[in-house]
């Protein structure tokens, strides 16, 4: 058993000894049952990191859970680096369980029976369900299965209904997944479930000051502000109705 296990993880160091070399740090995590001390110190995607070219190392994030705090909630604008938060999340809880090193200069993680993920997929149009439908009966399988030791990665589910819709389906969800008192990370566009209870933490996708149409993919504690800026990626694309009505009119 030892000569067939050691193999992975001999595979492993040299998988990272690339991004190591390119000054990534890692660190061997402390695990604990407790969820109250969780966190974690320049964590990365392991995935985006062995994807970027040589030179190129991804953006690095922190987070932190204390006290009653449970679920993590990230909003912000679209492609600012939530759902590869989410992805770091998951990650570091795996690669921790098993015994290897993780991405980051410092962690303590949870010690978990599982992790439920929930991502968004293309409808099936050979399915006689719509993609609402099978939104809902994914996340009711989860919480059929899910115990108060599982992690839930939950990332911008509820995109195909109407907002009043999404935010009322959203905040049944929030309040599961607490009664569950499970760990989450849950990605979306609502930003009324960042601020649901005192156990949900608030995480935002942040910008450049000087110019909104370019992401920092920092994830920061923050309140949600309800800001996509939608209309700089427009402009920037000349894709304003000002920009389309021009165009046209010619």
């Amino acid at each position: 058993r030892f000569a067939s296990e050691v193999q992975f993880y001999l595979a492993w160091l040299e998988y990272v000894s690339p991004l190591r070399e390119k000054g990534l740090p890692f660190c061997y995590p402390v695990m604990s049952r407790r969820k109250n001390t969780l966190n974690s110190t320049d964590s990365f995607d392991l995935a985006l990191a062995g994807s970027l070219k040589k030179q190129q190392i991804p953006v690095v994030n922190s987070f932190f859970l204390e006290n009653s705090e449970r679920v993590i909630v990230v909003t912000g604008p679209n492609q600012g680096g939530k759902t590869t938060f989410a992805r770091t999340f998951g990650q570091l809880h795996h690669l921790g369980c098993i015994g290897c090193p993780v991405p980051g200069r410092k962690a303590s993680l949870f010690m978990f029976n599982n992790i439920f993920t929930i991502f968004e997929r293309d409808e099936d149009i050979t399915s006689q369900s719509g993609k609402l439908q099978d939104d809902l009966l994914r996340l009711r399988q989860v919480f059929n299965d899910a115990t108060s030791q599982s992690i839930l990665i939950v990332n911008e589910i509820f995109s195909s209904t109407t907002l009043q819709d999404a935010i009322r389906l959203g905040r049944r969800m929030m309040k599961k997944i607490i009664q569950l008192d499970a760990l989450a990370v849950c990605v979306t566009f609502l930003d009324e479930l960042a601020s649901y209870s005192p156990e949900v933490v608030s995480m935002m996708s942040t910008i450049q000051a000087d110019d909104p149409t370019q992401r920092t993919f920092k994830i920061i504690r923050h309140q949600a502000d309800g800001l996509a800026y939608a209309i700089h990626i427009a402009q920037k694309h000349g894709l304003t109705y000002e920009d389309i009505h021009r165009r046209l009119r010619i």
